[in-house]
């Protein structure tokens, strides 16, 4: 349709035709451009959809800075045992810690203690 639009624009400046020629052919024009541009539209929307990020992979994002407990699996964790490699919440803390063994990280910074 763009081509049709081109060529009759060509054909009437050629020939110093009517203005209801070029009008035409500039309608033609700028409605096969638009129907290709809604073309591209389109399949970027479908690939877009295809490829876009679950819901569920944005909650295990979340919880990389939020996890949970190891033992209870409800709160969050508030401290890391080093040496049972166990996150903790701080109710699961109290029946866990064992003063001797037990070296505690803060949760946000368990990555860390792995190094």
């Amino acid at each position: 349709m763009a081509g049709a639009g081109v060529v009759t624009l060509i054909a009437a400046a050629q020939s110093k035709a009517a203005e209801d020629i070029i009008a035409l052919g500039s309608a033609l024009f700028c409605v096969g451009i638009l129907l290709v541009a809604l073309g591209f539209y389109l399949r970027a929307r479908k690939l877009s959809s295809e490829y876009q990020i679950s819901g569920a992979k944005d909650k295990k994002i979340d919880r990389k800075t939020e996890r949970i407990c190891s033992i209870c699996n409800q709160d969050s964790a508030q401290v890391f045992c080093r040496v049972h490699v166990l996150r903790l919440c701080l109710n699961c803390l109290d029946k866990h810690d064992d003063g001797r063994n037990c070296l505690y990280v803060p949760a946000k910074r368990a990555a860390a203690a792995y190094k």
